[in-house]
């Protein structure tokens, strides 16, 4: 398993290259097969440990549900977790997902999931809110 790379670095640049259709408009078809392509790249990479707690295992997309999936496997339980921790998550997630490119990929009806396996199973997932203000 490699240190982590950057890889997070390139799926957040698949994010930023927005595919935009010659009326300008958000180009879904596009934008989906660029991303699979990417993801598929990334993903042969293999698992990439983030921190001493945390491993990226990868991302999923489904373009029929406009749904991004990026996996973390974590080598704790929750209750090891500080208290709030769902609290910080959903803020760092929200804060790298949505930039101004990235946001307009939520505003186009895609969802940008970070779903944390914990050692004990229990999945905790998180959708970016790019709502003013977040």
């Amino acid at each position: 398993m490699k240190k982590y790379s950057g890889f997070l670095v390139l799926c957040l640049m698949l994010l930023t290259t927005t595919v935009l259709a010659d009326g300008g408009g958000f180009d879904h078809v596009a934008f989906c097969k660029e991303g699979k392509e990417r993801v598929a790249k990334g993903n042969a990479e293999g698992p990439v440990q983030l921190d001493a707690f945390s491993v990226h295992m990868g991302v999923s997309m489904s373009c029929s549900e406009r749904l991004m999936i990026f996996h973390t496997q974590m080598k704790v339980d929750p209750y090891e977790m500080p208290a709030n921790w769902p609290e910080v998550k959903q803020r760092q997630w929200n804060s790298a997902m949505c930039s101004d490119v990235n946001r307009n990929v939520v505003a186009n009806g895609w969802t940008l999931r970070a779903v944390f396996t914990f050692k004990n199973g229990f999945q905790k997932s998180f959708d970016a809110n790019c709502a003013s203000g977040s």
